[in-house]
């Protein structure tokens, strides 16, 4: 019983993983990182323009990291529900969840998925 709830709560959080948008907001990540190391190693901008546009690179980068960070608990939902619709109890489930042999499985059932489903669109 335990082993179908991973296996459909490994698929719907691969549906997540292909329908949110992850690159988009890594690459917003890496963007500004790079233009913020670019204007504080640039010595033709002064300081005080420095002081200016760094902070808002920041932020930027902050609402970027945490926008991504809520979207990895869009993905971990599927295991979190099962967690609680478990019927072997919530420690036991989460010590299923978390031995490796689980883990491999999970991430095999995710390539090989994935693989597929991109094979076939």
């Amino acid at each position: 019983m335990n082993f179908w709830l991973i296996v459909t709560a490994t698929l719907v959080a691969c549906e997540f993983i292909l329908l949110l948008p992850f690159k988009k907001k890594f690459l917003g990540i890496v963007i500004n990182s790079k233009k913020a190391k670019s204007v504080l190693l640039s010595k033709k901008i002064s300081d005080n323009w420095k002081e200016k546009v760094l902070p808002v690179y920041a932020i930027k980068i902050f609402t970027a990291s945490f926008s991504l960070l809520f979207l990895i608990f869009i993905c971990l939902t599927p295991f979190a529900v099962i967690c609680l619709l478990s019927f072997s109890g919530y420690s036991i489930f989460l010590k299923t969840l978390s031995s490796p042999e689980v883990t491999f499985g999970i991430t095999g059932i995710s390539m090989v998925y994935i693989f597929l489903r991109r094979k076939l669109q």
